[in-house]
């Protein structure tokens, strides 16, 4: 009778162990489902339901778990793409969270230079916030300005959204390897045909471009820099244009080719992307 016992406890705990290491090594979902379930709750119209997101907050956290739990040496194996759509959706999803951790947002006056209800106005929400990740602990900023760089895919500054109107809108499409660069076109056509960000002016004799674009020039200078190009034209002016050309619409990129106009640079909306 003691050796049955001892035979089953072993059945058991070998049982366990294989239950254990089976959990412990499942597959990191590529097609980052819990992110899908939480946008069609909760964007609509390029907007989010903050309100109700910290209400169910839970659901944000798992997706942020989600993000968080794949492995360095998992994170090796990725594809360009896939580690391209993985930094894309992390920003996103980190984001929320600091949004939601903070929310309502009360600026105070030291970040008085933008809207009292920006995410701007979150003291160290880019710097100092800190997610787990493959890479270590990383910030906001170090995915923007080093990570997502560093894999060669420009446009992804259409697919990071910083929580503000004036920024590039939350899609509510993820990000996977297999749809990268359709969404991330999708999303640069989207954004540079929206009025808000790029419109003529009544004479058409002045573009109006969000200082977004402007400020993110520099990473579109391979394949939309030509020295000379256009006459009299700086170099951001000339990727900008190449851009407009590609991406606008009707009257205006007729004029953007006719190189017959100047730039003016709009106000940027600080204020937070919220359903309310």
């Amino acid at each position: 009778m003691k050796c049955l016992c001892a035979t089953v406890a072993i059945v058991i705990a070998t049982s366990f162990c294989f239950s254990t290491s089976a959990s412990a090594a499942d597959p990191f979902d590529y097609n980052y489902a819990c992110l899908s379930s939480l946008y069609s709750k909760y964007l609509k119209n390029e907007k989010v339901n903050y309100s109700a997101l910290a209400i169910h907050e839970k659901e944000l956290d798992e997706c942020v778990k989600t993000i968080s739990k794949a492995k360095k040496k998992e994170y090796q194996s990725f594809t360009l793409d896939q580690k391209r759509a993985y930094w894309i959706n992390a920003y996103n999803i980190f984001l929320l969270k600091i949004v939601v951790e903070n929310y309502p947002i009360k600026g105070g006056a030291k970040y008085s230079k933008f809207p009292a209800n920006s995410p701007m106005s979150i003291k160290g929400a880019w710097t100092d916030i800190r997610f787990k990740s493959p890479e270590g602990k990383v910030t906001l900023s170090r995915i923007e300005n080093n990570i997502l760089p560093s894999l060669g895919a420009p446009f992804f500054i259409f697919g990071i959204c910083n929580g503000t109107k004036g920024g590039a809108a939350l899609s509510a499409d993820v990000y996977t390897a297999q749809n990268l660069h359709v969404h991330l076109d999708k999303a640069a056509r989207q954004f540079i045909t929206d009025k808000r960000n790029v419109s003529l002016s009544p004479t058409g004799s002045c573009v109006l471009v969000t200082p977004y674009l402007k400020n993110h020039a520099s990473l579109f200078t391979s394949g939309n820099f030509k020295p000379g190009q256009y006459k009299n034209r700086e170099k951001r002016e000339i990727i900008l244009m190449n851009l407009l050309a590609k991406y606008g619409e009707g009257e205006l990129t007729k004029i953007v080719r006719s190189n017959e106009f100047k730039f003016t640079w709009t106000e940027l909306d600080w204020s937070l992307n919220d359903i309310l």
